[in-house]
Protein backbone atom coordinates (compact mmCIF):
# COMPACT_ATOMS: atom_id res chain seq x y z
CA UNK A 1 0.00 0.00 0.00
CA UNK A 2 1.23 3.64 -0.81
CA UNK A 3 1.37 5.97 2.12
CA UNK A 4 0.29 8.99 2.90
CA UNK A 5 3.59 10.61 2.14
CA UNK A 6 4.28 9.02 -1.41
CA UNK A 7 1.18 9.86 -2.69
CA UNK A 8 1.53 13.68 -1.86
CA UNK A 9 4.71 13.33 -3.36
CA UNK A 10 3.24 11.78 -6.66
CA UNK A 11 0.64 14.06 -6.58
CA UNK A 12 3.17 16.93 -6.86
CA UNK A 13 5.51 15.32 -8.91
CA UNK A 14 1.76 14.89 -11.26
CA UNK A 15 0.31 18.06 -10.63
CA UNK A 16 4.04 19.60 -12.46
CA UNK A 17 3.81 17.26 -15.53
CA UNK A 18 -0.35 17.95 -16.17
CA UNK A 19 0.76 22.29 -15.79
CA UNK A 20 3.68 21.66 -18.24
CA UNK A 21 1.15 19.73 -20.78
CA UNK A 22 -1.51 22.35 -20.17
CA UNK A 23 0.94 25.26 -20.77
CA UNK A 24 2.45 22.76 -24.68
CA UNK A 25 -0.77 22.47 -25.60
CA UNK A 26 -1.04 26.04 -26.29
CA UNK A 27 2.12 25.56 -28.62
CA UNK A 28 0.79 25.84 -32.06
CA UNK A 29 3.78 23.18 -33.51
CA UNK A 30 3.33 20.99 -30.31
CA UNK A 31 -0.56 20.90 -29.93
CA UNK A 32 -0.45 19.39 -33.49
CA UNK A 33 2.41 16.81 -32.93
CA UNK A 34 2.01 13.22 -32.33
CA UNK A 35 4.59 13.24 -29.72
CA UNK A 36 2.56 15.64 -27.21
CA UNK A 37 -0.54 13.35 -27.73
CA UNK A 38 1.46 10.35 -26.79
CA UNK A 39 2.74 11.77 -24.15
CA UNK A 40 -0.60 12.99 -22.78
CA UNK A 41 -1.82 9.73 -22.96
CA UNK A 42 1.09 8.15 -21.00
CA UNK A 43 0.32 10.58 -17.80
CA UNK A 44 -3.33 10.23 -18.50
CA UNK A 45 -3.10 6.44 -17.89
CA UNK A 46 -0.61 7.11 -14.86
CA UNK A 47 -3.07 9.63 -13.24
CA UNK A 48 -6.00 6.78 -13.64
CA UNK A 49 -3.63 4.15 -11.73
CA UNK A 50 -2.70 6.48 -9.17
CA UNK A 51 -6.51 8.13 -8.86
CA UNK A 52 -7.60 4.82 -7.97
CA UNK A 53 -5.35 3.88 -5.26
CA UNK A 54 -5.60 7.45 -3.48
CA UNK A 55 -9.03 7.22 -3.16
CA UNK A 56 -8.35 3.40 -1.16
CA UNK A 57 -6.17 5.71 0.99
CA UNK A 58 -7.95 9.39 0.35
CA UNK A 59 -6.57 11.37 3.20
CA UNK A 60 -5.36 14.44 2.01
CA UNK A 61 -4.56 17.46 3.12
CA UNK A 62 -6.79 20.53 2.07
CA UNK A 63 -3.64 22.22 0.00
CA UNK A 64 -2.74 18.65 -1.74
CA UNK A 65 -6.77 17.88 -2.52
CA UNK A 66 -6.90 21.41 -4.59
CA UNK A 67 -3.59 20.08 -6.61
CA UNK A 68 -5.58 17.04 -7.36
CA UNK A 69 -8.66 19.07 -8.57
CA UNK A 70 -6.38 21.30 -10.63
CA UNK A 71 -5.47 18.41 -12.73
CA UNK A 72 -9.44 17.36 -13.36
CA UNK A 73 -9.60 20.66 -14.61
CA UNK A 74 -6.32 20.43 -16.98
CA UNK A 75 -7.42 16.93 -17.96
CA UNK A 76 -10.66 18.67 -19.08
CA UNK A 77 -8.79 21.40 -20.89
CA UNK A 78 -6.20 18.98 -22.54
CA UNK A 79 -7.22 18.00 -26.36
CA UNK A 80 -5.98 17.41 -29.47
CA UNK A 81 -6.62 17.61 -33.17
CA UNK A 82 -7.12 14.31 -35.18
CA UNK A 83 -4.72 13.18 -37.58
CA UNK A 84 -1.45 14.12 -35.86
CA UNK A 85 1.70 13.87 -37.27
CA UNK A 86 5.19 13.83 -35.80
CA UNK A 87 6.00 17.80 -36.14
CA UNK A 88 9.89 17.43 -36.67
CA UNK A 89 9.07 14.78 -39.68
CA UNK A 90 7.18 17.69 -40.90
CA UNK A 91 9.71 19.84 -40.79
CA UNK A 92 7.47 22.09 -38.65
CA UNK A 93 9.57 22.21 -35.58
CA UNK A 94 12.33 23.76 -35.82
CA UNK A 95 14.39 22.66 -32.69
CA UNK A 96 16.63 19.90 -32.96
CA UNK A 97 16.47 16.42 -33.06
CA UNK A 98 17.71 15.93 -29.70
CA UNK A 99 15.27 18.75 -28.25
CA UNK A 100 11.72 17.96 -27.64
CA UNK A 101 9.37 19.29 -25.50
CA UNK A 102 6.75 16.68 -25.11
CA UNK A 103 9.60 14.51 -24.58
CA UNK A 104 11.43 16.09 -21.77
CA UNK A 105 8.08 16.15 -19.92
CA UNK A 106 7.90 12.06 -19.79
CA UNK A 107 11.58 12.14 -19.08
CA UNK A 108 10.75 14.46 -15.59
CA UNK A 109 8.05 12.10 -14.59
CA UNK A 110 9.70 8.92 -15.35
CA UNK A 111 12.72 10.32 -13.35
CA UNK A 112 10.28 11.45 -10.51
CA UNK A 113 8.89 7.85 -11.35
CA UNK A 114 11.86 5.90 -10.42
CA UNK A 115 12.93 8.25 -7.26
CA UNK A 116 9.26 7.73 -5.69
CA UNK A 117 10.32 3.76 -6.69
CA UNK A 118 13.44 3.92 -4.42
CA UNK A 119 12.13 5.88 -1.74
CA UNK A 120 9.11 3.45 -1.19
CA UNK A 121 12.00 0.24 -1.27
CA UNK A 122 14.55 2.04 1.55
CA UNK A 123 10.91 2.32 3.83
CA UNK A 124 10.52 -1.45 3.23
CA UNK A 125 7.72 -1.48 0.95
CA UNK A 126 7.33 -4.14 -1.45
CA UNK A 127 7.42 -2.26 -5.15
CA UNK A 128 6.84 -3.98 -9.04
CA UNK A 129 8.23 -1.49 -11.82
CA UNK A 130 8.68 -1.99 -15.30
CA UNK A 131 10.29 -0.08 -17.37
Amino acid sequence: MISKENHISLLRVLSFIFNALKELNKDPVCYRCSTFSESIDTVKEYFIDFERSIKRNSDLPGDFRKLLFDIYAILAELNTPENLLEQKTMVKCQFPDDICFARAILEIYRNCEVINIHMRKEKGEKVKYEQ
